[in-house]
């Protein structure tokens, strides 16, 4: 079980849940309807499992070197059980997105084949980074989906900033595992901070959004964002680098705690941002990259 939570990157998996959550949150979904929000939150989070399970699958050679602990390479679990599990689990995310509505399992499957196209055709690419940002702008309207049937155009600015936040991560963490350069770690915390900041411009643009409150929230994220690019930018070794990935990507529920606060005050917000209490305690014990 633990070589299948460190396969699935299992502490990863609840700031994929806190996405589709907030997009419902944002264009005003409610708690009234738990059980589609919990599929919703599932659906998310098989994806996110299908996706890493498969990335590990195609790094299997890299990881051999770089990494010969990991599952795979370490012979805990086999290359085709992996892909199998990958698959099983993409599927099965589309479905469960179904059980909520046509909507969502149209976004999930979009999702699901922007993450398949990732791993198999462009994770060597220059365009990988806005690849893995655009899975998470769709797994954000996921949940605004099942709720709107038509999003509005500023709805769709929460989305871009998540997008631009994975984007900008993706692209400070593409060689982790070495010595980066001192101006790749800088440009991903500019562009992970600008993201954020960039939430600010719902007040300005989007007439639904009057809980103003939330730009304390955003104020405070960017903040914290820049601090931990700075300590990398400082010392851009695979040890801080790695560091400061792995609060890049926990923080990613505190990112949407913020777009929920935004559509729907501070408490969705507050319970949003629950989510992060269970993802740092399972990467006490699982890696997060």
């Amino acid at each position: 079980m633990r070589a299948y939570g460190e396969l699935v990157r299992v502490a990863n998996l609840f700031t994929a849940a806190a996405d589709p959550v907030a997009g419902w949150l944002y264009v005003g979904g409610g708690f009234d309807d738990c059980r589609r929000l919990l599929l919703l939150g599932s659906a998310s989070m098989l994806l996110y499992a299908g996706g890493v399970a498969l990335n590990d699958v195609c790094d299997v050679d890299r990881d051999a070197k770089e990494r010969p602990e990991r599952p795979i390479p370490s012979g805990r679990i086999g290359k085709r059980e992996a892909a199998s599990v990958s698959v099983a689990l993409l599927v099965t995310g589309v479905v469960v997105a179904g059980i909520v509505g046509y909507r969502a399992a149209g976004v999930a499957a979009a999702l699901a084949l922007s993450i398949v196209a990732y791993d198999l055709v462009l994770k060597r690419t220059p365009a990988a980074p806005w690849m893995m940002g655009l899975c998470r702008g769709l797994n954000l309207m996921m949940g605004m989906q099942a709720v709107a049937p038509d999003v509005s155009a500023q709805a769709l600015i929460p989305v871009a900033c998540m997008g631009f936040y994975v984007t900008s991560v993706t692209f400070f963490a593409r060689r982790e595992a070495d010595v980066t350069s001192r101006q790749r770690v800088l440009l991903g915390t500019v562009g992970a901070c600008v993201a954020v900041a960039g939430l600010g411009s719902l007040r300005l643009i989007d007439s639904a959004t009057t809980n103003h409150s939330f730009l304390f929230g955003t104020a405070l994220l960017t903040a914290v964002v820049a601090m931990i690019g700075v300590g990398a930018i400082r010392e851009p070794s695979p040890r801080k680098v790695q560091s400061a990935i792995r609060w890049f990507v926990l923080l990613i529920v505190v990112l949407d705690a913020c777009v929920a606060w935004a559509g729907a005050g501070w408490e969705a917000g507050l319970i949003v941002a629950s989510l992060l209490l269970p993802a740092m305690l399972f990467a006490r014990a699982f890696r997060v990259t």
